[in-house]
């Protein structure tokens, strides 16, 4: 009985250390398991889909074109141009594809910035649409509005917003097509060795979704 009560009047001697010991535990446990859990990062689109068309868009730089102006402001330095053609409903666009870099001030010295991301920047190829060759100066009307979805900034008016939409989503289709063909790639890839059955079923579905987007890029031609 002796070594009980011994115990008993030591933990009421150090009631509140044993109790803070009990919290500073509590609080550790707490910290490693939510520590521990699962953590999910955000993907964000916008930022996936202006790297793919920067990418796409790599070999096109151009010298026969350097700004990108509205009414009297200067949008950004032309990087990248390409000319383009794409067949929807219900009838084949011609397009420009840039890669703009936006600029530090946009009026008085043409000054881009080189802190700022470049950017994916679409127009209808139309009479609308004025070229300075002598300048390399693309101009876009004042009286058209602008827009972007996706990371895709783009000049519209009312005829040309239901094209240009059209073209983006061929965009966000390829990059969704791709990254589905590349996880039957990889699972069929895990299960070459422990069912090649169910490898060879994958490999089928790739091809699918390949040749699905080869037919989309059919709609999308180069000049």
């Amino acid at each position: 009985m002796a070594f009980f009560d011994h115990i008993f009047n030591f933990i009421m001697q150090n009631l509140w250390l044993l109790v803070g010991i009990g919290l500073l535990a509590f609080v550790i446990m707490t910290y490693l398991k939510v520590k521990s859990k699962i953590s999910y990062k955000v993907i964000d689109r916008k930022e996936i889909e202006r790297l793919n068309f920067v990418e796409d868009m790599r070999f096109n730089k151009t010298n026969r074109w350097k700004w990108l102006i509205k009414g009297d402001r200067v949008l950004g330095k032309i990087e990248n141009y390409l000319e383009f053609t794409h067949t929807g409903n219900p009838e084949t666009k011609a397009m420009i594809g840039m890669v703009i870099k936006p600029m530090l001030i946009t009026t008085g010295i043409r000054l881009s910035n080189p802190f700022s991301k470049s950017q994916p920047f679409l127009l209808e190829n139309n009479d609308k649409i004025v070229q300075i060759r002598s300048k390399k100066e693309i101009i876009i009307p004042e009286f058209m509005g602008s827009d972007n979805i996706f990371g895709y900034y783009y000049a519209i008016d009312k005829d040309s917003k239901s094209k240009i939409e059209n073209v983006i989503d061929y965009h966000l289709l390829k990059t969704d097509f791709n990254l589905q063909a590349s996880r039957y790639f990889v699972k069929s890839q895990e299960q070459c060795v422990y069912s090649p059955e169910m490898a060879l079923e994958l490999a089928k579905k790739e091809k699918e979704i390949q040749l699905e987007l080869a037919k989309k890029r059919g709609k999308a031609e180069s000049i």
